[in-house]
């Protein structure tokens, strides 16, 4: 069981964040999905990404997967301090696989927040990237 469990962590820490050419555009896939409940980890992948997707060349189009990741109010924090701080760009921003208590944290973790960006929850990533890039 524990070999298993250091498995799953493994495979949800070797998946990169990466930016997507999609339909003529760009969308930067933030990847913290596979991760259980290894919030530390998601919260310290998601930090060292923040370089990347902040920068001001960076697609204004994001999409955040969460499938298999324990979304705790920490998480829900850190994200919401991501996409609306004042160097964030995000104009369009799209979270795979939250059930619905965790979207009710992130809504509730985002209530007096100023945000620049229209977000939905979506359950399939394919959809988000349709939603993020139409044609």
């Amino acid at each position: 069981m524990f070999r298993k469990r250091i498995c799953f962590l493994e495979a949800g820490l070797a998946k990169a964040s990466f930016a997507l050419p999609y339909r003529g555009g760009m969308i930067w896939c933030e990847h913290l999905d596979s991760l259980g409940e290894h919030t530390d980890e998601a919260l310290d992948k998601l930090e060292s990404d923040l370089l990347q997707f902040k920068k001001p060349s960076a697609t204004s189009q994001l999409v955040v997967v969460l499938d298999e990741t324990l979304v705790n109010q920490d998480l829900c924090n850190r994200l919401v301090d991501a996409f609306t701080a004042p160097d964030s760009h995000a104009q369009k921003l799209a979270f795979v696989g939250l059930d619905w208590a965790e979207r009710r944290r992130l809504e509730k973790a985002m209530q007096g927040r100023s945000k620049s960006f229209t977000l939905r929850y979506f359950t399939d990533l394919e959809k988000a990237k349709e939603w993020l890039m139409p044609l």
